[in-house]
């Protein structure tokens, strides 16, 4: 699993498009906070919310979403966590477009689990 250190804006005093993600792994990569919505507005889609539903199942104002949408801005960690758990992803995913294949883990699991019966 890749865990998410910081996003560091190009321009310290707007937040920019563009912008560079510190990875665990070691890796810098690029940031586009436009891709970021374009998953979330696909999972609000998958999942059958609305950006008002979706506001009240996290406990935050329709205006506070829109805004974030629109503005092309990203939530705090806190806030993009409860997004991932709403929308039933994880935050690696909104972030990076990266899915964390766990059937290796599961099965690896599920044989111990069977070792100790």
């Amino acid at each position: 699993m890749v865990v998410l250190y910081s996003i560091t804006p190009y321009c310290q005093y707007k937040i920019t498009v563009k912008n560079c993600i510190y990875l665990s792994d070691n890796t810098v990569m690029d940031f586009d906070v436009t891709v970021f919505w374009d998953r979330v507005k696909a999972l609000i889609r998958k999942n059958g919310f609305t950006q008002r539903s979706l506001s009240e199942k996290m406990g935050f104002t329709t205006r506070t979403v829109e805004t974030w949408i629109n503005q092309k801005t990203i939530p705090n960690a806190y806030q993009t966590y409860l997004l991932s758990q709403e929308l039933r992803t994880t935050v690696e995913y909104l972030v990076t477009g990266r899915t964390t294949d766990n059937a290796e883990v599961i099965e690896l699991l599920k044989r111990a689990l069977a070792k100790l019966s």
